[in-house]
């Protein structure tokens, strides 16, 4: 199932996101949630998250969240 779960992982250097939005992101040691804006920087929400936008490494879209 990891394996399954890390396929989804996108490169920040293969590609970034094309719509502003909430996206999972990592820095390859933490992970936490982000905003893309267009002009191309991620806004991390926490202002105490270990992850720093300027290193982030790897992106992908959020989880549809469960059903009732």
């Amino acid at each position: 199932m990891e394996t399954e779960a890390m396929s989804n992982w996108i490169r920040c250097k293969d590609r970034l996101p094309t719509v502003c939005d909430d996206y999972l992101v990592t820095d390859l040691e933490f992970y936490e949630i982000a905003h893309f804006n267009l002009s191309g920087v991620w806004d991390v929400h926490d202002g105490y998250s270990p992850v720093r936008s300027e290193r982030i490494t790897h992106w992908m879209p959020l989880p549809e969240p469960p059903q009732p």
